[in-house]
Formats: structure tokens, C-alpha cells, sequence
């Protein structure tokens, strides 16, 4: 619908509540508005004209972002092509595309990993992959958490340029997230960037002699630069597990007992499992430990 005008032609005026809303509740301007590239025209530019001709002239936000659109499978979502997932059906996994349900987490982790400007598309494999990298990300702070970057050999003696140029190899290898959500939140190049840093992190904490080569504040810096993209900017989480501990413990313990008795089939059933339930057991020099399965 258009209407003629001195100035060329108009547009309903349904897109003056947005302003006036965002007036009331944001002030003139604001930060950030957020839309479908669907309502970039007309929606959002008639959002635009009518802010700059207000009484208190405005672009209204200081910036737009539009995002892409999803699609299930390569198709369109839609009710008629019988496609249409709701976040009920997918976090019971009552959805006839999904073989399981995906959690919250998961959910998250997977359009994290598409820039928001570009189409994304929605799928059982696409959705097993996220869930296996936001597993991925938990193994690495239960990894920061251990302790293990802490354990430093102190008899060693490295060279001050070999340690010099390894811990700002590691502090720049910690900022390239931060340097690709600065690139209009390019969020899959920061994920991958957040991967090579954990991978560094596995690398440190397997040799001792790999870990002496960095300092500690180093260390620590990245540690926390980890936490802060993974945790606080990505907003990812463990996901709450009923009595995981305990249960795991427990499970545990019967494992060490079977192991000690040479009982092995018990101890390939425990291992069998736990693994179906996303745990894998390792057995290290320290003892045993646990890890959700990357597979």
C-alpha cells in the first residue's frame, strides 16, 4: 500500500508505533535495533524518516542489524510444508525432523556459529554438530577449573626469549575472539578462534614441559579471556545435570573397584554406559577422571 505525496510516494503509518515505542521506553536514541532483512524496507527506513522528522531529529538507533533468515533442512520453515519446529518440540525432542531432544545450550551454540547476517540452516546433523563443540567448550573450562594449568615444574629452566615470545603467542591467540566479535560479531570466525585457544590450553596441560615455557600470568590472562568469550559474551553454560556429581562419583568408584578385581567386563559395561549418557572415562597417571564425549 502507497499513498502519493509532494514528496513522493508514502507508506502506512504502521511503522510509527516503532518509533513511538522505542521513544518512550529507549529515549531519541539508542544502541542497537534488531530485525529480519525482510523489514530492513520498508519497515525500518520509514522507522528512520519518521525519527529524523520528529521534533528531536534521530536515526533512532546507532545501529541496525539484520539478520538473516532460518531455513529446516534447505526448505523454508513453514506449517504447510510440515517442517515448523518449536522450541518445545525441540527441547523434548518431539519433532518427527529431529532424532533427539537438543537442549537450550545447543540450541545457542548452533546459531552462534552462523554470522547473523548470513542464512542458517536448521537440521539433525547441524544440531548433532553443535552439540558436540558447546561440549567441547565445557570440557575447557572443567579443564580451567582442574587446576591443571597451574601445575607448573619449577626446576626447569627456560630461556627468557623462548618464554618471552610463547606467552604472547598465547595472549594474542586469546584476543583473536574479541578481534573477530569487533568485526560486525562475526561469530563463527570468533568460535573458531575460541577452539584454537582451547586446543593450546590441551596442548599446555598434556606437557609440563610445553606449560614451563609460558608464564603463569600468561596463563592466567588467557585462562580468563576464555571464560569471559565462552561464559560471559556468548552466554554459554553448563547445563544443570540432577546429582551428575554424585552419580558420577559413585559410577566411578565402581569402575576403580572393577579395574582392581581385573573384573573387565564390568568395567567395558561402565565405560559402555556412561558413554551413552555423553561420558567418557580416562584413566590417567593421577588416577580417574571424566569428560563429556566429544563424539
Amino acid at each position: 500500500m502507497r499513498w502519493p505525496s509532494p514528496w513522493g510516494e508514502g507508506f502506512p503509518g504502521w511503522h510509527l508505533e516503532c518509533s513511538a515505542m522505542s521513544r518512550k521506553y529507549l529515549g531519541a536514541t539508542f544502541d542497537i535495533h534488531g530485525g529480519g532483512l525482510d523489514l530492513m524496507f520498508p519497515h525500518h527506513e520509514c522507522e528512520i524518516a519518521q525519527n529524523e522528522a520528529s521534533s528531536t531529529p534521530s536515526t533512532g538507533a546507532r545501529f541496525w542489524l539484520h539478520n538473516n533468515m532460518l531455513t529446516v533442512n534447505g526448505q523454508k520453515m513453514s506449517k504447510s510444508l510440515g517442517n515448523f519446529v518449536t522450541l518445545t518440540e525441540m527441547f523434548q525432542g518431539q519433532s518427527a525432523a529431529l532424532s533427539q531432544a537438543y537442549s537450550p545450550m545447543t540450541l545457542r551454540f548452533f546459531f552462534l556459529q552462523a554470522q547473523y547476517r548470513s542464512p542458517i540452516d536448521l537440521s539433525d546433523d547441524a544440531l548433532q554438530a553443535a552439540r558436540k563443540g558447546f561440549r567441547k567448550l565445557m570440557n575447557g573450562l572443567r579443564l580451567l577449573d582442574s587446576g591443571k594449568l597451574e601445575m607448573r615444574n619449577e626446576e626447569l629452566v627456560i630461556e627468557t626469549e623462548k618464554l618471552a615470545a610463547n606467552s604472547q603467542q598465547l595472549l594474542a591467540l586469546s584476543q583473536k575472539p574479541f578481534e573477530f566479535l569487533n568485526d560486525d560479531l562475526n561469530t563463527p570466525r570468533a568460535v573458531a578462534a575460541v577452539f584454537d585457544l582451547l586446543k593450546r590450553f590441551n596442548t599446555l596441560a598434556a606437557s609440563p614441559a610445553a606449560l614451563a615455557e609460558v608464564s603463569p600470568e600468561a596463563v592466567a590472562e588467557a585462562s580468563a579471556a576464555y571464560r569471559a568469550i565462552v561464559s560471559d559474551i556468548l552466554g554459554l553454560r553448563d547445563e544443570p545435570r540432577a546429582s551428575a556429581e554424585d552419580l558420577l562419583t559413585l559410577a566411578l568408584g565402581f569402575y576403580q573397584e572393577a579395574k582392581s578385581e581385573k573384573a573387565y567386563d564390568k568395567v567395558d559395561q561402565i565405560r559402555t554406559a556412561l558413554k551413552g549418557q555423553g561420558i567418557v572415562i580416562k584413566d590417567t597417571k593421577t588416577g580417574v577422571e571424566w569428560a563429556y564425549s566429544e563424539e
